[in-house]
């Protein structure tokens, strides 16, 4: 027979296909069919590409979609010899009962306790990103104190997160609780693009912060506050946006697994070439220069808070044995050693912030991009839907939890949160208490 199927061997491959017969159909009796002898197939999967050649006005043989021949009404395939002049046709065969299974399986997790769970833990997260993110960027503009260099990449990191709040996690639920990608395969990489360019602009912003403190850390005189202009600031982030968008384009310009899309799913690429390309450009790379830098920055601070101790440890000797007459300069060398300790103490404690920052989005991120990596590697029963799932949830938690790590370490962070929030249902003589051994990012 010529006929090309794109599953070939049909009935060994799907060994529980209900009916397989031979069967000789008319033009009546099979949709789309020229006269001939043919087989029918009943039970198939639910989407099947079939190439089949079809005589025009039923004169040859084809191979099109029947439903004369599964039993007890099942629906079937029919296959016969093709005309002589037959032209070559795609067709797509999908089971309609299937999106009605799937829609029918939405309304009833809807109206069941659990999907009602589920949703309300679905809307809280994605509310909490949403707002919590909104407050970082509304207190950096509206703040004089928070305008600084390092906040202007907070900035940028806020807006990343706040869009995937916005742009990805709603239709992540949306399939979550329909079951499969009802929007075709434009929104759908429209939206696994989204996901991948908001996601690498967090990461690659959180890397840009990471350098920006270790070259005001470890280069005082060279890296200033002159050279660490906005402006300089503002051409680095359009650099890490560009860089994102770099990272996420390749699969726009063909750069996708075969049969991509003609899945009914909505997944990420897994071609292995891009994987291994967008998983180090978007995480193990930047990973690497943060673990490197804040290392580094570790080890300078650790050095000075040495040297300020040994410091203060000689002052305080050499004043006990300073005249009267010499008072007036020890005084001065003591203020200019407990300025130069407290803004020790700043630096250390704006580095400890970005730690737990940076901490917090490995914790979140590495499960998820082991996995991405290794799945295109792995057989497809190999592969855990749910596990992919569950783990991409747990990388999006990172957007939600970056704002509540700014309010617990930076007073200047929580005293705007307040302003922009709660102080409207307190009086005017009731104002929080902050304590003042917080320091602000502030650099």
């Amino acid at each position: 027979m010529a006929v090309n199927l794109q599953l070939n061997n049909l009935s060994a491959m799907y060994p529980s296909l209900m009916y397989v017969a031979a069967s000789s159909s008319s033009s009546s009796s099979l949709r789309g069919l020229g006269l001939g002898s043919g087989v029918g197939v009943g039970g198939l999967p639910e989407n099947i590409s079939i190439v089949y050649e079809d005589a025009a006005n039923g004169t040859g043989g084809g191979v099109g979609v029947g439903y004369p021949s599964g039993p007890n009404g099942t629906d079937a395939v029919a296959l016969t010899e093709p005309g002589p002049t037959a032209p070559v046709t795609t067709f797509n065969y999908y089971n309609e009962s299937a999106a009605a299974a799937e829609w029918a399986h939405f309304y009833d997790l809807v109206l069941s306790w659990q999907g009602i769970i589920l949703i309300a833990v679905f809307a809280t997260f994605i509310v909490v990103t949403v707002i919590g993110n909104t407050l970082v960027i509304l207190a950096i503009l509206t703040t004089r104190r928070l305008r600084t260099i390092t906040n202007c990449f907070v900035m940028s990191l806020a807006v990343a997160d706040l869009l995937v709040g916005i742009f990805v996690m709603p239709p992540a639920v949306a399939v979550h609780l329909i079951g499969s990608w009802q929007l075709g395969w434009v929104l759908c990489d429209i939206w696994i693009s989204l996901d991948v360019l908001l996601c690498t602009a967090s990461i690659l912003s959180l890397c840009a912060i990471s350098v920006d403190r270790y070259l005001a850390v470890t280069r005082p005189l060279t890296y200033s506050r002159k050279r660490r202009s906005k402006r300089l600031a503002l051409i680095m982030i359009l650099i890490v946006w560009l860089l994102a968008l770099a990272i996420t384009c390749p699969p726009m310009l063909g750069w996708y697994e075969p049969g991509r899309r003609d899945l009914r799913e909505c997944r990420y690429n897994q071609n292995e070439g891009y994987v291994i390309f967008s998983a180090m450009g978007s995480f193990f790379i930047p990973m690497a220069v943060m673990i490197y830098v804040y290392a580094r920055i570790s080890c300078v601070i650790a050095s000075r808070h040495d040297n300020m101790t040994d410091i203060s440890v000689h002052n305080k000797a050499g004043v006990t044995t300073t005249s009267t007459s010499g008072n007036t300069g020890a005084n001065t060398n003591s203020k200019s050693l407990s300025n130069r300790i407290t803004s020790l103490k700043k630096e250390n404690k704006t580095t400890q912030t970005l730690s737990i920052v940076v901490g917090g989005f490995i914790a979140c991120w590495l499960p998820f991009f082991i996995n991405y990596l290794i799945t295109p590697f792995l057989a497809e029963h190999q592969a855990s839907q749910m596990l992919a799932k569950a783990l991409t949830w747990l990388g999006w938690f990172n957007s939600a939890i970056n704002p509540f790590i700014y309010a617990f370490y930076s007073v200047d962070f929580r005293a705007a949160f307040w302003r922009l929030t709660c102080k409207r249902f307190f009086s005017a003589g009731q104002k929080p208490q902050f304590p003042t051994n917080t320091m602000s990012i502030r650099r």
